[in-house]
């Protein structure tokens, strides 16, 4: 087949990367995990210095559950080379799943030191709060976050989960129809807003953002 325009504009990009890394990327990219898998063992056995390789199979190993593996390499990576926000946002995320949320939470702060409008890694930081239980800390970081980027849907949601935690389901509520004004089809949203409003004993309401949750595809018990 003759190759799409998007398809040659890859190969460019990626044109000046080693074998098999860019064969690793380019698979990785159109997630094909099990086939990027291969490539990057290879590349990390003969180049376990190269930083780059490192976080991108640590990245690829976390996306296929292998949490304590992606921590080493992608700290490997960072002690190789420290500035990589990303990087430290990828690797909260791995602490996280295998919940080491202390751990999680100190490298989601290094990677808003590294870039403090990272808003992936405020968010991420005020749902590790919330997992701790630390409500006051998780509303300061989500906060923020929706001061940088006030069309993100998320985290107006991570707002309302801390809210209703706090016992607050008015704000709670406030805060998940803005995030269903940003994103009418987030079915988690619809489901978490049918909870408040079932708590303030609203049943019929409750039942009607149950309906589009189910809707939508959300298959919860």
């Amino acid at each position: 087949t003759v190759p799409t325009k998007t398809t040659v504009e890859r190969s460019s990009r990626y044109s000046q990367l080693p074998e098999p890394l860019r064969s690793a990327v380019l698979a990785h990219e159109d997630g094909q995990i099990e086939d990027a898998y291969p490539f990057y063992r290879r590349f990390v056995a003969e180049n376990p210095k190269n930083p780059t390789a490192l976080q991108l199979f640590g990245l690829l190993l976390s996306q296929l559950g292998q949490y304590d593996s992606a921590i080493v390499l992608m700290r490997e990576s960072l002690s190789l080379f420290p500035d990589q926000a990303e990087v430290a946002n990828n690797l909260g995320n791995a602490l996280l799943k295998s919940n080491r949320i202390d751990e999680a939470i100190a490298s989601y702060s290094e990677a808003i030191r590294i870039f403090p409008e990272y808003v992936d890694a405020l968010r991420n930081l005020g749902l590790s709060y919330l997992q701790s239980g630390q409500f006051s800390k998780a509303l300061e970081y989500l906060e923020r976050c929706v001061e940088i980027r006030p069309t993100d849907a998320a985290t107006w949601l991570a707002k309302a989960n801390v809210r209703r935690q706090q016992g607050d389901l008015t704000g709670a509520i406030t805060d998940l129809e803005k995030a269903l004004e940003l994103q009418p089809d987030y079915a988690e949203a619809h489901h978490n807003l049918g909870v408040c409003l079932r708590l303030q004993h609203h049943p019929e309401k409750a039942m009607e953002h149950y309906q589009a949750a189910l809707n939508l595809g959300m298959d919860r018990a």
